[in-house]
């Protein structure tokens, strides 16, 4: 090893609180010599290392957007490395964890978890491999940073980064969606200053502990700007290309907990599903949501048609389809970025994660990425109707927002039964 690397020096340890879909050489399995691969790592961690950067660098006087996104990449590259450079950060090989095989999930028995594993469980071939860490088990993963970054403000970065990733995301497909999500057991001797690790006390204490942990990222990262040498403008307006910890509108617990994962992300898909489901919500005696008319009067013919399509929110492309039209369907994808290049997707900004508190009980939280501190992520949308793109407005969010709220209802209701 290079006298410039420092051999792994901590030692990250954690468990899976729901399988991990993590990809290999072939479909639908887990590659047998290195189950969680570091590749997969390193990519979820640069998301969230990016979204607490942003958080810290914002346009201000003398440091307008295109500086501010090239000091962005700087502070990335900095810590992962670039096509110009290597990354500061080793991944040693991850030990522990188990591929499992479980059948897919039935269908009635959980809805919820189909649903939020949407793309898992369907298609041809056996049922998907999973990483797991059953009863008792860890995984660790050794890591280790170039010497001269070993003890300083990067230092204190990646421990941020981790906790971040630790405590609000997850690994492997659907990780927005609850499956993968992780718990740090211990840092391993990295330098970080925040909240303890989880898990907390019960859902009051797991949301204080969030919040403080997103201040406390918030100024490590401050901190390393700073120390790069780019000045920092905390009450400037968020760059509007990206996603940033400022841009969280809501964190929410469902208020209810459950003695297994599992129950407690099955519990949360069913109210995803139930709110955004036409049928679903004709069953529990709610109207369908407008974009339901808007976008079946557009496919029907009918002129201005659709003025909107809300459920974009939830993320793209979405599909619409109507057997009610002799199984006329449509699918919604975003417009064009604002450089010009083709997009065909655009990530969800909830995300679902499952935590563990004291006493092994569990809950779902829910955090909406999206605010009006980060402008509209898309310029439009481009439903194709007719063999025909038209282009309509971006929705602003809010059926996310009236999501969050009805699910915290929802289940004081259900609860309550």
């Amino acid at each position: 090893m290079p006298d410039t690397v420092s051999r792994p020096r901590w030692r990250l340890r954690l468990r899976l609180l729901t399988p991990a879909y993590v990809g290999g050489a072939r479909p639908r399995r887990v590659d047998p010599h290195t189950p969680l691969r570091p590749p997969s790592l390193r990519g979820v961690w640069r998301q969230w290392f990016r979204y607490a950067a942003a958080a810290a660098l914002k346009p201000g006087p003398g440091f307008d957007r295109e500086a501010a996104l090239q000091a962005l990449w700087t502070m990335e590259a900095s810590l992962f490395g670039s096509t110009e450079g290597g990354s500061r950060l080793l991944v040693g090989h991850p030990l522990g964890g188990e591929i499992t095989q479980r059948p897919s999930p039935d269908r009635r028995q959980w809805a919820g978890l189909r649903y939020l594993g949407y793309g898992i469980f369907d298609g041809p071939g056996p049922d998907p491999q999973a990483v797991e860490t059953p009863e008792g088990s860890l995984i660790t993963l050794p890591l280790g940073l170039h010497r001269e970054a070993a003890d300083g403000p990067l230092a204190r970065a990646l421990a941020a980064t981790l906790w971040l990733w630790g405590h609000f995301g997850g690994v492997g497909a659907r990780a927005r969606r609850g499956w993968g999500s992780v718990e740090i057991v211990d840092l391993g001797g990295l330098p970080w200053s925040g909240p303890p690790l989880q898990p907390f006390a019960d859902r009051k204490a797991l949301l204080n502990g969030l919040l403080q942990g997103l201040d406390q990222a918030t100024l490590v990262f401050r901190e390393l700007a700073r120390a790069q040498g780019f000045p920092v403008h905390p009450a400037s307006r968020a760059l509007p290309e990206l996603r940033s910890l400022d841009g969280i509108a809501t964190l929410r617990a469902l208020p209810t907990t459950f003695e297994h994962p599992f129950d407690a992300l099955d519990f949360a898909g069913r109210l995803f599903q139930d709110f955004r489901s036409t049928l679903r919500r004709q069953d529990q005696g709610l109207p369908p949501l407008p974009d339901y008319t808007e976008v079946k009067d557009a496919l029907r013919g009918q002129p201005g048609a659709p003025a909107s399509v809300d459920r974009a929110a939830f993320g793209l492309p979405l599909p619409f389809y109507f057997r009610s039209l002799n199984g006329a369907k449509t699918v919604v994808v975003p417009r064009a970025r604002h450089d010009g290049k083709p997009a065909d997707r655009l990530p969800s900004p909830l995300l679902f994660r499952v935590h563990r508190l004291e006493r092994d009980r569990f809950v779902v939280t829910l955090v909406d990425l999206a605010s009006a501190a980060s402008a509209s992520h898309l310029t439009g949308l481009q439903p194709q109707l007719n063999n025909k793109r038209a282009t309509i407005p971006a929705p602003d969010g809010a059926l996310v927002k009236e999501f969050l709220a009805w699910a915290g209802q929802e289940t004081h209701r259900r609860r309550a039964r």
